[in-house]
């Protein structure tokens, strides 16, 4: 086990180092710098404190080395958990990074303190630095809703990692206890050597997650519109492609909906107040429809709706439903009301329709003519619209 524990200080030191100029190149390169400059930071810190040890380890007379060594594995920690705090999928409530920071200052304190009882600050700095790998944990907990699965394997590393150190702290006091027994010894090195591990594993998890994260936005910008939350145009044809190859020729529906007057709101309301109508224009529309719906903007003012197994009749009802929904609402914006209405085209089909182009064409002509004879209204192709 000792032959091994100087290959685990190497690998933690190497690795941290290099993942901490990995972060410290992200902050260059992005316009903020955020949880990876408080990254950065803590893999610097704990190479330096990793350096330090081995010092202390080597001339135990000086005393600074031990001191400063702890200090910077214990803040390595703290700017992990700073870092969690501004990482873009956590929400840290306020209440529990003011905690956090009043506990750091006082592990200060305590190591400080610490440092006159000789192997005793070993012991307390891995209880402190425990303790913040779990308050970095709770911090990733409160993260708001997102899909990655690598998010849980990093916040399973804190505890195990947090449960290492606890272990560690209670196995210097019985090795202090104890007289430096040989068994006590050995775990003592097994213990460190599992926390030098969990170390090499957390600091390597922090990249891929970084990548997985962008990797999450990117595939969010692509299929999202940002203002509104609804599909963008490509996800939208996709996904309702998808939904009619499953209906096996059952009946659809197909509304285009077109916000009226629209460029006369942003003349005379500007373009902030025409941002907020597309949004409250959105919402009431995906209220106002089933969740087996699919909807999405198509682009300026316009929004498409796909109805799957909805016979014509009852879209025709929905779209009616729509319609008055959106006239009746009332969108305040800078203490002015800003009425709105739209128009509605609809088309329908019971399997038998050659293309998605020619469905998309039959609703924007039922648009068209709702359009044409006043706005809003509600058209359906092969019937008034024709």
């Amino acid at each position: 086990m000792t032959a091994t524990l100087p290959i685990g200080i190497v690998m933690a030191f190497t690795v941290n180092l290099l993942v901490g100029i990995y972060f410290a190149y992200l902050c260059r390169k992005l316009a903020q710098g955020g949880a990876y400059q408080h990254w950065a930071v803590a893999c610097g810190l704990f190479s330096a404190g990793i350096v330090l040890s081995v010092a202390s380890h080597f001339y135990g007379s000086v005393v600074l080395f031990k001191l400063i060594a702890c200090i910077s594995l214990f803040g390595a920690t703290y700017a992990l958990f700073t870092g969690v705090t501004r990482y873009e999928h956590a929400h840290v409530e306020p209440k529990l990074a003011s905690r956090t920071r009043v506990f750091f200052f006082v592990g200060l304190a305590i190591i400080f303190i610490a440092v006159a009882f000789g192997k005793t600050i070993n012991a307390v700095t891995s209880l402190m630095m425990a303790v913040m790998f779990l308050l970095s944990e709770g911090g990733l907990h409160q993260r708001r809703k997102t899909s990655q699965r690598l998010h849980t394997v990093v916040r399973a590393t804190l505890i195990l990692h947090a449960f290492v150190l606890f272990f560690q702290g209670a196995v210097i006091f019985v090795e202090m206890a104890s007289g430096g027994e040989s068994d006590i010894v050995a775990l003592f090195n097994l213990t460190l050597l599992s926390h030098l591990i969990l170390t090499v594993a957390t600091a390597s998890l922090l990249p891929f997650m970084h990548m997985q994260t962008k990797q999450e936005y990117w595939k969010k910008v692509a299929s999202e519109d940002d203002l509104t939350g609804l599909l963008s145009r490509r996800a939208f044809i996709t996904n309702a492609l998808n939904s009619i190859n499953l209906l096996d020729n059952s009946s659809y529906s197909l509304l285009i909906v077109d916000i009226d007057y629209f460029k006369k709101i942003n003349d005379e309301y500007g373009h902030q107040a025409g941002d907020e109508v597309l949004r409250t224009v959105a919402e009431t529309l995906k209220n106002g429809i089933r969740a087996t719906d699919i909807i999405g903007r198509f682009g300026g003012k316009e929004f498409a709706i796909l109805m799957p197994g909805l016979s014509v009749d009852y879209a025709h009802i929905v779209a009616d439903r729509l319609l008055n929904r959106v006239a009746a609402q009332r969108i305040q914006f800078n203490g002015k009301k800003i009425q709105t209405t739209v128009s509605i085209g609809i088309a329908a089909s019971n399997g038998i329709l050659g293309s998605w182009d020619e469905l998309f064409n039959q609703a924007d002509s039922a648009l068209y003519s709702a359009k044409e004879k006043g706005r809003n209204l509600v058209f359906m192709f092969n019937s008034t619209s024709q």
